[in-house]
């Protein structure tokens, strides 16, 4: 089941270019395969630029911005940056975790506590959050 699960995160991402590459530290692949669990609901005072968000989020999500580069997680094993370390949109850190897809982000890390994020908006695909001031 690992395997199929590292299989179709790996189908998630473009191929990493030679201009793309970045070393960062490393996890192990157990706090990576955390899932985001679904509690919380969504907060308000996003309601005029939730869409905003989340469009701008999604491009990272589906691959299609440029500005996301391939960084080597541990040997063998790339991924985008911006699902390690957020999106920048109008001055506010944005995170995505992938549902029920292997993710790299801060909660899914266990970095950070649910109850430390505001949640933008939750699909079944993903969650786009911030974290809390």
């Amino acid at each position: 089941m690992f395997t199929t699960m590292l299989f179709l995160a790996l189908l998630l991402l473009p191929t990493p270019t030679e201009t793309s590459y970045e070393r960062v530290p490393n996890a192990t692949m157990s706090q990576a395969s955390n899932v985001l669990t679904l509690e919380n609901s969504i907060h308000g005072g996003q309601a005029e630029s939730e869409e905003d968000i989340v469009s701008y989020v999604a491009t990272f999500i589906e691959g299609t911005s440029s500005n996301d580069k391939m960084i080597e997680w541990e040997e063998d094993l790339w991924i985008k940056d911006s699902n390690v370390n957020g999106v920048m949109y109008r001055g506010t850190k944005y995170y995505y975790s992938l549902s029920p897809h292997m993710s790299f982000d801060p909660v899914s890390l266990g970095e950070v506590a649910m109850s430390n994020i505001r949640i933008i908006n939750k699909n079944a695909e993903y969650i786009i959050y911030t974290l809390n001031k």
